[in-house]
């Protein structure tokens, strides 16, 4: 399985260190159960179900087109007939072909605990493969699976022994995890997953459970045993769950003889320790190659973990256990032979409300370089410390070996001494029963740094113990085999001698554990059978209780929901047309009629905002004009009165009531927005939201495009909520480039290139819709003008730039010459001007002109490399952009208060290293970061804003008095034909005011 050669186990014991270290929960699986498409085992102990399979799957040097799912309920898929359980539990490797994602004798006889199946080659499960395959072999060529086959134990039991009955365990302990083999033409991938809340057990009988590979017996040299690889050895703690750290790393560091620092900003340290045994992983995120490769040897970063959580050996205390989370840190490195010295500082805050010990690290000073591409292998090493009542000290010198690319290998150094100072009391009992030192025992340190990812890993084993290193006989507790449960701690005593302790929240005798009781909802946890969530809804109703309801648009009995069809009883106007959608109707005015569907007529009935707006705009013989300095009124997509009106000229805002009379005591000044309630206008009944469409909440957002789908995260301020980030709308197979947002109808519009086409949807509710299908190759940057109602793009293979309506009914080409690779683009409404940055690679350049394509001039070329993500500050008049070719995060060019050409750093929000960016303008540095949940490419980004940009142009009201397009410029407005205009009485209007 996996790559060729000696690749594949290195990447499963990374992977499983990954499954570990990432802490996965239920949710992140892949999808399973019926609703998935899967097959379900037959109940048992011990159940066997082949499948041939549409793909051969790939293991060691051969294709097998069938495997036995012989995982019901022991945990394994086997490539060929497996043997009894007598030859194989509790033995790894075993005497057959196997992958056991987690072998033991376990139990679905109950009826309770399932095994679920399939094999599935829809493009987003096996995009889901690929995204964690790519992540294991960041430096490979990217995978594309072609197929893969899921195999999913959910709340599995261990089964009883023959001595204690038959059927499951009765303490009540579930297993779920996971096996998904995804394939190519001539390789497989296994990929494990353990959720961390749903493994409550590690030993099954009187076996502990293994994971791994084994190619079984090799038949042709007297049954010997064939290669194997074991995730897992013979002790429960090698399947436990971790202690988990989080925290901060910031600071500046200066590698080798550069003359530029490198600045850490708030980057994410996680860490995890394997309490019974002394493990430490810690992982270091969006670390730069400039510096990553050089941070290896830093091992200590992470070596106080390793200490605080160290093997007690008896008599003898870790860091936790004498002085709790809440202490300080330092520690001097002194790097021989070029004297480099770094200061690494750090603060214990103790645990969170989520259980995790916090952490924030800072660094300062200077390390040695080391080259692109080099590892770095550190030898086991013992440390001193030295105790006090409030001081602990250590030193020491630690080497390492530096493994260069062209196979040459350095021996290096450095002298190491670290303080840790924290709140103690001379009365300590723990304190003043110590020795007055100890000796940190550390072996099989690992460390890698990962370019592709940004990520820098640390992992470690330590133990704390006598200075002499002596201890004349290993306690159980140390060794692992105490016998001890999953969920409790083994207290060591003098000699061999133990108890065992159930953990907070179970009961029991130590050696079996039970938790105490609590209420489970099966809505929350997902264990219920009622209808999908699209279709039906699960209310908890106490103990293990529920109940299924159809939602409103659909009958049944929760369990099974049928679309009911509204349009078997019009409730549309006799003038309308009716449209059945999921769970709800649309209705729309024929042809020559007015109106929401429920109501149509000839006459077009304005309403009281629409009127009042007309009245202060004034119409003349070429159409209505704004009046310099007065205030006109804002309507929403239904005519009402927007909740907040501005006055563009005073820089005043306010709110209103649902007649448009200013709500008391609400007005602010300049640069502020007053936050104003919904007038709550009753509607009509209408059609429900997509199921793809997840409504935006009230207030502002970033939108951002990610593979399949458009994402949201909303904003305080320039702050992002980040953890109230949701995906938006889902578009599986479509890859999403650019993205838009009509602030007036709340409606997305983006850019697909797999179609290719030009989309739009509703974030209230509605079907996602295209408006242009035709004539494009690659339609890339996008950009809305909502005061003319048309919408701009790019087209990077046909190099022009066009314009449409936003119903795509009309269409012109506004600029098809000395284009390249036209990318970016965005409008400026209320002073009539588009901007678009165009890719040529020879000749890079950002241009602007009116809105109807003329008036063309070049802004930037100088010093650019591939510009993008424009966006224009209407406040400052800033236009910024970022830079992929130069690598700068941000540029800006004009402003109100600087001179023409004068480049300065904004508070913007920018997509790199697949994140959501926050830059600040004031402190010129990166100040937050959103990492979404999947990790793949970012494209478009843009801001859906709670309320329209204030500001009017001649095209605001009654489309200027165009026939057809109405095109803002700086001093009016051109009115302009779509183009294969024959026949469709238009009249063109040059720069018209």
């Amino acid at each position: 399985m996996g790559r060729q050669g000696q690749r594949w186990p290195v990447w499963i014991l990374l992977l499983g260190l990954s499954v570990c270290v990432s802490g996965i929960t239920r949710e992140e699986l892949f999808p399973f159960g019926r609703n998935a498409g899967d097959r379900a085992l037959d109940e048992g102990s011990d159940e066997t179900q082949e499948i041939s399979l549409q793909k051969p799957v790939t293991f060691y040097s051969g294709q097998f087109s069938q495997i036995y799912v012989s995982i019901n309920t022991n945990g394994f898929v086997a490539l060929e007939k497996p043997a009894g359980e007598s030859e194989y539990l509790g033995n790894m490797p075993a005497g057959f072909g196997m992958i056991a994602a987690l072998q033991g004798d376990l139990d679905t006889s109950d009826g309770e605990g399932k095994v679920f199946f399939r094999q599935d080659s829809s493009p987003a499960l096996l995009q889901q493969a690929a995204d964690h395959i790519n992540r294991a072999f960041p430096e490979d060529d990217v995978v594309n699976p072609i197929s893969a086959v899921v195999v999913t134990w959910v709340d599995v039991a261990s089964h009883r022994t023959e001595s204690r009955g038959d059927g499951p365990e009765p303490s009540g302990r579930r297993n779920t995890f996971q096996l998904v083999i995804a394939s190519l033409e001539t390789q497989s991938y296994a990929i494990l997953l353990y959720p961390r809340e749903a493994m409550q057990f590690q030993s099954t009988s009187s076996y502990t459970m293994h994971a791994g590979f084994s190619k079984g017996q090799d038949k042709y040299f007297s049954s010997k045993q064939a290669p194997y690889y074991r995730i897992t050895d013979d002790t429960e703690a090698s399947v436990r769950n971790l202690a988990e750290m989080n925290g901060k790393v910031s600071g500046r560091v200066v590698v080798g003889n550069s003359q530029v620092p490198v600045d850490f900003a708030s980057n994410d340290l996680h860490s995890y320790v394997v309490v019974n045994d002394g493990r430490a992983y810690v992982a270091i995120s969006a670390i730069p190659p400039i510096v990553g490769f050089s941070l290896q040897p830093l091992s200590s970063v992470g070596g106080i973990i390793g200490w605080a959580f160290a093997l007690q050996q008896p008599g003898f205390k870790n860091g936790f256990s004498i002085i709790g989370g809440v202490f300080r840190r330092q520690a001097e490195v002194t790097f021989q032979p070029g004297g480099e010295r770094l200061t690494i500082s750090q603060e214990f805050k103790g645990i969170d409300e989520h259980d995790h010990l916090m952490v924030d690290t800072r660094l300062e000073g200077k390390i040695p370089e080391l080259p692109q591409g080099a590892t770095v292998q550190i030898e086991p090493y013992t440390e001193i410390y030295q105790y006090s009542t409030n001081l602990i000290t250590a030193s020491s010198t630690r080497e390492y070996v530096i493994n260069l690319q062209d196979q040459s290998t350095q021996s290096r150094s450095f002298k190491f001494r670290e303080t840790i100072t924290f709140e103690g009391c001379q009365h300590d009992e723990v304190v003043r029963a110590l020795p007055s030192t100890q000796m940190l025992s550390v072996d099989q340190v690992f460390v890698m740094y990962d370019r592709g990812e940004e990520l820098l890993r640390y992992a470690m084993t330590n133990k704390i113990g006598d200075v002499n290193g002596g201890q004349t006989e290993e306690n159980p507790c140390f060794t692992g085999r105490h016998g001890c449960d999953t969920n409790a701690v083994c207290r060591p005593g003098q000699g061999n001698q133990f108890t065992c302790e159930c953990a907070a929240g179970f009961t029991g005798d130590g050696r079996a554990c039970n938790e105490v009781q609590r209420p489970v909802d099966p809505c929350r946890i997902g264990t219920h059978d009622c209808d999908v969530p699209e279709r039906a809804r699960c209310s908890y109703t106490g103990g293990s209780s529920y109940i299924c309801t159809c939602l409103p648009g659909f009958m049944g009995d929760g369990r099974s929901c049928q679309d009911i069809d509204e349009c078997q009883v019009n409730q549309c106007h006799e003038n309308a047309v009716c449209f059945n959608t999921p769970g709800s109707f649309t209705c729309q005015c024929n042809p020559g009629f007015y109106g929401d569907g429920f109501h149509c007529s000839t006459e077009y009935e304005k309403t009281r905002c629409q009127l009042h707006r007309e009245s202060v705009l004034g119409a003349g013989p070429r159409g209505p004009r704004p009046v310099p300095g007065q205030y006109v009124p804002t309507c929403d997509a239904q005519g009402e009165y927007d909740p907040m009106q501005c006055h563009a000229s005073a820089g005043q805002c306010w709110c209103v009531d649902r007649n448009g009379l200013e709500i008391s005591g609400t007005r602010t000044g300049p640069g502020r927005f007053p936050e104003c309630p919904g007038h709550d206008v009753p509607r009509p009944i209408g059609p429900t939201p997509d199921p793809n469409i997840s409504p935006l909440p009230p207030g502002s957002h970033i939108l951002f495009a990610q593979s399949g789908k458009i994402e949201y995260i909303p904003l305080e301020g320039h702050n992002l909520k980040k953890n109230e980030a949701k995906t938006a709308l889902h578009l599986p197979e479509k890859v999403v480039i650019g993205i838009a947002y009509d602030c007036v109808e709340k409606m997305v519009y983006w850019t697909d290139i797999s179609t290719p086409a030009i989309s739009r949807a509703s974030l209230q509710g509605g079907e996602p819709v295209h408006i242009i299908k035709s004539d494009l190759s690659s339609p890339e940057g996008i950009a809305i003008d909502h005061l003319g109602r048309n919408v701009f793009w790019t087209d990077s293979m046909k190099d022009r730039i066009e314009v449409s309506s936003l119903d795509g009914s009309q269409r012109r080409v506004l600029i098809n010459t000395d284009l390249v690779n036209p990318r970016a683009i965005l409008t400026d409404p209320t002073n009539g001007y588009i901007y678009w940055a165009d890719w040529n690679r020879d000749a890079p350049k950002i241009e602007m002109a009116y809105m109807d394509g003329t008036n063309r001039r070049v802004l930037a070329k100088d010093g650019l490399g591939l510009p993008n993500g424009l966006t224009y500050d209407p406040q400052t008049s800033l236009l910024c952009w970022a830079d992929a070719g130069t690598s700068q995060l941000f540029e800006c060019l004009g402003g109100k208060t600087t001179d023409s050409g004068v480049f300065l750093t904004v508070c913007v929000f920018v997509l790199i290293r697949g994140a959501v960016i926050v830059v600040d303008r004031h402190a010129r540095r990166e100040v937050d970061e959103f990492q979404p949940q999947k990790r793949t490419r970012l494209y478009g980004i843009t801001t859906a804003h709670a309320h329209c940009p204030s500001g009017q142009n001649y095209c605001s009201s009654n489309n200027g008095g165009c026939t057809h397009f109405c095109l803002a410029t700086p001093a009016g407005r051109s009115c302009r034909c779509p183009d294969n205009a024959a026949g469709l009485g238009c009249v063109e209007r040059e720069g018209w005011n």
